[in-house]
C-alpha cells in the first residue's frame, strides 16, 4: 500500500503543479487547466486515503 500511496502522490503532484507541461509531453491535448488540476487534487487525496487506511490495525476502523 505505501507502493500506491507513493506513485498516487507523484503524479498527483505532478498534475498540481505542471499540468501542462506534463500534458504536453505525452502528447495530450492541452484544453482546461482546471480539470488537470482536479484530476491532479483527486490522485492526491486517494494517496492521503491510502496512506491513512494503512496505519490502521483493525478493518473495522478503516
Amino acid at each position: 500500500m505505501l507502493i500506491q500511496c507513493v506513485v498516487g502522490a507523484s503524479f498527483g503532484l505532478v498534475f498540481v503543479l505542471a499540468g501542462e507541461f506534463f500534458m504536453e509531453f505525452q502528447g495530450w491535448p492541452y484544453f482546461a487547466p482546471v480539470f488537470i488540476r482536479l484530476t491532479g487534487m483527486d490522485f492526491l487525496g486517494v494517496a492521503l486515503l491510502v496512506f491513512l487506511s494503512s496505519r490502521e490495525t483493525e478493518y473495522a476502523r478503516v
